[in-house]
């Protein structure tokens, strides 16, 4: 096991990567797994056909090498993985979808105080968008009778607290067939800066219970907008829906649902208002 800094390069592009790992040799063979499903990165496709190269910068011991932090810099405890999202409330709502659409399926399991934790099936794959079980998806080995449902995600913009922000749409899926149908109809991307458009639709409650909620596409208030500066400033900036919700491992994973069957919770688990609402409507 090697403990050090490493340089990766491609014999067809002139684009390096350098990491840090306390087993570079593990670290190596995760590189490996993910060129041969064929990672896209920006522009820029890597695929197995690639000539992978690797080169050892700087060999050193688990003492030397810096994964520490400095003392004024550390919190003290795990710090929560999180980023605000979007609350759909009663009545009319309004948002503006950017960037890339996030396709996942998600295991709720229930945490300690009754808490819903959201753990992604590995055996979808989320480029491909279907289940291809490339991935070994260990959540039924502990919770045989739990399913994985459909639970995609995007960034928005939209109105909170007086002040337009970007934050984390959890799509609900009977609305997003609206959308994908009205974007279909218009000839239009609503993701688009000049020719997107806003998104208008009406959440109902139609009963007593949490899960009885309708939403519906105010499609004759669909019109094409360009984003103002501010807006564009806004979208720019923003962190990108892969990087707020990166995929789990399924080390990660396992690692979770051990702690959650012997009852201990890891501090960073949080469930947020849109995420219940989730849950409820499974």
């Amino acid at each position: 096991m090697t403990c050090g800094i490493y340089l990766l390069s491609f014999s067809n592009t002139d684009k390096v990567y350098i990491g840090q790992s306390l087993n570079i040799e593990r670290r190596f063979n995760d590189h490996c797994y993910l060129l041969e499903k064929y990672i896209k990165d920006g522009d820029f496709i890597y695929s197995k056909s690639d000539d992978l190269l690797y080169y050892l910068t700087s060999n050193l011991n688990k003492r030397n090498i810096n994964m520490a932090l400095n003392f004024k810099n550390t919190k003290g405890k795990a710090q929560k993985n999180s980023h605000e999202a979007y609350t759909y409330k009663d009545g009319e709502n309004v948002v503006r979808i950017i960037g890339g659409i996030l396709p996942r399926y998600l295991y709720w399991v229930k945490g300690t105080n009754n808490k819903q934790i959201p753990v992604e099936c590995l055996a979808f794959d989320r480029e491909q968008e279907k289940f291809n079980n490339l991935e070994k998806d260990c959540v039924q080995e502990f919770y045989p009778e739990l399913k994985c449902s459909w639970s995609y995600s995007c960034n928005c913009i939209a109105t909170v607290d007086g002040q337009q922000k970007v934050v984390v749409l959890n799509l609900k899926k009977k609305l997003w067939e609206q959308i994908c149908s009205a974007a279909s109809d218009l000839g239009l991307d609503p993701t688009d800066y000049d020719d997107g458009f806003d998104i208008v639709f009406k959440r109902a409650k139609t009963g007593p219970l949490a899960y009885n909620v309708e939403y519906t596409l105010s499609q004759l208030k669909l019109k094409k907008r360009a984003l103002t500066e501010a807006e564009r400033a806004l979208a720019d900036a923003a962190m990108s829906i892969d990087e707020k919700l990166p995929r789990q491992t399924h080390d990660d994973i396992r690692a979770l649902l051990e702690r959650l069957k012997k009852g201990v919770e890891d501090e960073a688990t949080e469930d947020t208002d849109v995420d219940k609402e989730a849950v409820n409507e499974l």
